[in-house]
């Protein structure tokens, strides 16, 4: 599928209220969008599961290489994708931000709000955010995972990997960021756990070569590799402005780097946490994660 818009989804566009079924087995390649969402816009609107489908060198002029679930204050309505399942989303990118799925809500929507379900058995291979954050992934005031029956936030991304994702600011493979109050992580949007997956020579020129969370909420990461990812702060991951991460277990930290010598693995500062039940900046790691390159938890 290849085709080209001037103003936003070089591919589908679906806006207020509409509904598009699941989306299996599909390739979109080479889609253009002038603005936003190089293949697939979704604004205040429902599209299904997106299963073994192939998102390949799509572009935006500024976001969303291939897909961007935006709800828009005004909208009355979420922005909801269902689960992202043995997909890839290889060479795509944009101006701004977000190489592959720009997944945001406008800071004027109070009480609707854009979700994407779990991420699993997905790549993201060499995708590109020329002018700002999320080389891969981009979720701003958003939610991606999905929900146990006591509500609480589970699963986000399992199995999957980012391979070679580069970001032009902050987040090499994934820029997450709660809210623009940078005092406090006291929301409710964030990425689920993190879980089997590998982050391997994702790139940011600025902080968090891999992960970037800032004013955040990200779950646990248990039993995945952060391999030979560079930025100036934060190697593999900074976590910063107030922004909690839960439990890191059974991961492997080698060879990444920061530049500025703060934090070649992680870099957690700013009143920031990393551990459950720890709320004072303290990292956490726990046996048998191992980490190859220093860390640091300080302010840059």
């Amino acid at each position: 599928m290849e085709w080209e818009s001037g103003v936003s989804g070089g591919a589908i566009y679906s806006s207020l209220w509409s509904s598009i079924g699941d989306i299996t087995g599909s390739y979109f390649i080479e889609n253009e969008s002038g603005v936003s969402a190089g293949a697939i816009l979704n604004q205040n609107s429902t599209i299904g599961e997106i299963k073994e489908s192939y998102f390949i060198e799509n572009t935006a002029g500024a976001h969303g290489g291939a897909i961007m679930n935006w709800t828009y204050s005004d909208g009355a309505a979420d922005s909801t994708i269902g689960d992202i399942t043995d997909s890839y989303f290889i060479g795509n990118t944009s101006g701004s931000a977000d190489g592959a799925i720009y997944n945001y809500t406008d800071s004027g929507a109070d009480v609707i709000i854009s979700k994407i379900g779990d991420i699993s058995g997905s790549y993201f291979i060499e995708n590109k955010s020329s002018g700002s954050a999320g080389g891969a992934i981009y979720n701003v005031r958003s939610i991606i995972g999905s929900f146990d029956d006591d509500c609480n936030l589970t699963d986000g991304i399992t199995g999957s990997s980012f391979m070679g994702n580069k970001s032009a600011t902050s987040g090499g493979a994934i820029y997450n960021c709660g809210t623009n109050d940078r005092s406090s992580s006291d929301n409710d949007f964030g990425i689920g756990n993190i879980t089997d997956s590998d982050f391997e020579n994702n790139t940011a020129a600025a902080e968090g070569g891999a992960i970037n969370s800032v004013c955040g909420n990200i779950g646990n990461i248990e039993n995945s590799t952060f391999g030979g990812n560079t930025a100036t702060y934060g190697g593999a991951i900074i976590n910063y402005y107030y922004s909690a991460i839960g439990d890191i277990t059974g991961s492997s930290f080698i060879g990444n780097t920061a530049t500025a010598e703060e934090g070649g693995a992680i870099h957690n500062c700013t009143g920031s946490t990393i551990g459950a039940t720890s709320r004072t900046a303290a990292l956490r790691i726990t046996s048998p994660s191992s980490i190859a390159a220093p860390f640091s938890t300080t302010a840059p």
